[in-house]
């Protein structure tokens, strides 16, 4: 490639224990950011990790003169979510790339691909696989199912997101809890692109994550209270039945199993309002950030 694009990109990348080709990944990226940008910087989120000392402290600070790099602390494990939220709050970027594991799954190229989809209009591109395994695959189809976002969301290997779209998550309050749900519901333009291959199985997301993105994300929790009221309506009625003809067998069964389900509903909300009061306050603890220097 001969002209170099002049926007100014960031590039955000998640470091855990999960991440098994941290210094391969980083160098590739490396030299894709710098064949089609002229200004870019790599924003590395350390979660706490035990075994990336030498990328740390050597590898690093030997790649420190061709690009800006700057090191992200996390005071305690905090996940995929806080860390690249956190990420993007120091990221500068017109554009950010996002990836949420650092193993080069897919031809570098994309990397072109995905900026010339921005340019279409797209505010958020995400570049998924076409195969996923079964649990990943019944997790989104049935996401995509009850969800109320403008788009449906897939397991993504990285993700290019403009600058509105980030400030527009910010001024409309929304929490990035899950932030292909977020980012799905914020109004702007979405677009995907299809590699072959499957998805990382190291994404360090856990089962509670899942199940709390669905139950804040879809209308799923809405549906389930309102099929309880039902029932709950019906048992109501079973129960006068049962006493007005004199079957107290009835009336004794559906006030019992009114009473679970009005346990269960109870047990329900509380749990919803504990999620939502945690997505309200959510935030990140970082311990400290540094520029990394030439070795």
């Amino acid at each position: 490639m001969n002209k170099k694009e002049s926007v100014f990109i960031s590039a955000v990348l998640y470091l855990s224990d999960f991440a098994n080709d941290a210094e391969k990944f980083t160098r590739n990226l490396l030299d894709s950011l710098k064949s089609y940008f002229d200004h870019y910087e790599i924003i590395i989120v350390d979660d706490c990790s035990t075994r990336h000392e030498r990328f740390l402290k050597e590898v690093l600070p030997s790649l420190a003169d061709e690009s800006t790099i700057t090191l992200v602390h996390m005071s305690v494990k905090q996940g995929i979510e806080a860390c690249l939220r956190a990420g993007l709050d120091v990221s500068i970027g017109d554009f950010v790339f996002e990836f949420d594991t650092l193993e080069m799954i897919f031809d570098k190229g994309l990397l072109w691909d995905v900026y010339q989809e921005s340019l279409k209009g797209n505010d958020v591109v995400s570049v998924e696989p076409k195969q996923n395994n079964v649990s990943r695959s019944l997790f989104y189809r049935l996401f995509n199912k009850y969800s109320n976002a403008d788009y449906d969301i897939n397991a993504s290997a990285f993700r290019l997101v403009s600058r509105r779209a980030i400030n527009r998550v910010l001024e409309l309050n929304m929490s990035s809890a899950f932030r292909q749900a977020v980012y799905a519901s914020c109004g702007l333009k979405n677009s995907r692109i299809e590699y072959k291959g499957s998805a990382s199985p190291r994404k360090a997301r856990g089962l509670s994550l899942a199940i709390d993105s669905f139950l804040l994300y879809t209308e799923f929790s809405k549906n389930v209270c309102t099929v309880s009221l039902v029932f709950i309506l019906v048992l109501i009625s079973a129960g006068i039945v049962g006493i007005s003809v004199g079957l107290g067998w009835l009336f004794s069964a559906s006030v019992l199993i009114g009473l679970a389900l009005i346990l269960v509903n109870i047990v329900f909300l509380l749990y919803y309002a504990r999620l939502i009061s945690k997505e309200k306050d959510s935030k990140y603890l970082i311990s400290n950030i540094e520029k990394v220097q030439k070795g």
